[in-house]
Parts: C-alpha cells; structure tokens; sequence
C-alpha cells in the first residue's frame, strides 16, 4: 500500500514537471514569436496622443536636430486621410522630415511594404518615400498625386542576420532634401514569396554602428528568453 502511494506521488510530480516545462516552452514561442512579429504599430494613424507625440512612431527632423533654432516642418494626424486619419509632412523648406518604427523581421526573407500617398507640391531631393532610418537605402519618390490617393508599393528582401530595421515613411532623405507636403495612410508588410514581375525592389543595407547595436539588441532579447 505505501509502495502504490509512493509510486502516484512520483506520478504526480512527474506530471507537474512535464507541466511547468511546458508552460515554460510556450511562453519562450510566443516570445519568440513577437521578437519577428512584423505587424507595423499604429500604420494607419487612427491613434493618436497629445501633440507633439503620436502612438507606434518616433519623429525626425534633420534642419530641427542639427541646425538650432530651425524649424520648417510640421508634422500632423488629418481626419480625412485614405481610410480615416492619415499622418501629414509639411517641409516648407527643403527637409529630410519623416516617423519611422522598429519592425523586426527574418533575415534573408522577401517582405512586401505597402503605403497609400499624396503629395501636394513636393520638389527636391527623394519627394515622399518609404525607407529606414537605420540603413542606407530607400524607395523611388512620390511627388505628383494630382489624381489623389496612390499606392506605393515596394519589395525588400532582408540580408543575412538582418532581424530588424527602423521603417520610415519619410518626406526628402540623406542627402536629399524636399519640400511640400505628404499625406502618409494604411502602411502594411507581410511576407512575400517572390517579387512580381516589374515591382520596385530595395534594399536596406544596414549602417556599420547600426549593425552592432542590433546583433547586441537580438542576443540580449534571446538571452531573456532563455532565461525564463
């Protein structure tokens, strides 16, 4: 009789082991899972915080950060944008002025990046665009909607060991300034199998100082996981 009692509390020890790791190794997958989690944050403005913050995105303003005392942009959440709110860029000098995001992604994987656009008077430099404030490299410029709303679109395909960039939507770029105005609404990314014939393709090439702070950023959320 103590030997069957012996043998269930095994039974039930075992059991609560076989438990515990198993919540354990869920909890590590969902992690996991949100570490690669593409899903963009707030892409289509419809949340918004008191001015001068705005939910899921950081602002930057180069003729703001690096010439004191200049200000020429503005940046602003509309009601009548694509579909409900859209985020609206007004350089009234030339400016590279953009939002941009942390999305993280697999390395080597092709990625489909979707924006709908409208542009009033923009001249100069890469006019409105999709890029990535941490890398070199961004999509062809949109400077004439005079049929309205556009939907820009491009293919990326990410490079080895690649797990994250800042994805910016931006008005002007590095280098190459603009000005006027861009309305920026539904931002998307999903995966893509392939690019299709005759579809813009970029690349993001990360930035030396950028790339070591990633790869110290990826172990350090691993480890984490790891950990618990």
């Amino acid at each position: 009789m103590a030997m069957n009692k012996s043998l269930l509390n095994k039974k039930i020890i075992i059991a609560i082991v076989v438990f515990v790791i198993s919540i354990v190794a869920l909890a590590g997958m969902i992690l996991l899972g949100n570490l690669f989690d593409t899903d963009i944050s707030n892409g289509d403005f419809e949340k918004i915080g008191k001015n001068p913050h705005l939910p899921g995105w950081t602002k930057y303003n180069y003729n703001s950060e690096y010439k004191s005392d200049y200000e020429c942009t503005e940046f602003s959440v509309i009601e009548d944008g694509y579909k409900g709110n859209a985020l609206k860029i007004v350089n009234h000098e030339k400016n590279d002025a953009r939002v941009y995001q942390t999305v993280y992604v697999e390395a080597a994987t092709t990625y489909k990046i979707s924006v709908m656009i409208k542009t009033e008077n923009v001249e100069g430099g890469t006019g409105a665009n999709i890029a990535a404030y941490d890398c070199h490299g961004n999509s062809s410029g949109v400077f004439d909607t005079s049929d309205g709303w556009v939907e820009h679109t491009v293919y990326l395909t990410t490079k080895e060991e690649q797990t994250s960039f800042k994805l910016s939507l931006g008005l002007g770029g590095f280098s190459k300034m603009s000005s006027g105005t861009a309305f920026f609404d539904n931002l998307t990314i999903s995966k893509a199998d392939s690019v299709p014939e005759g579809e813009e393709q970029i690349e993001f090439e990360p930035k030396q100082e950028d790339k070591e702070d990633t790869s110290v950023s990826i172990w350090f959320k691993l480890l984490f996981v790891g950990i618990i």
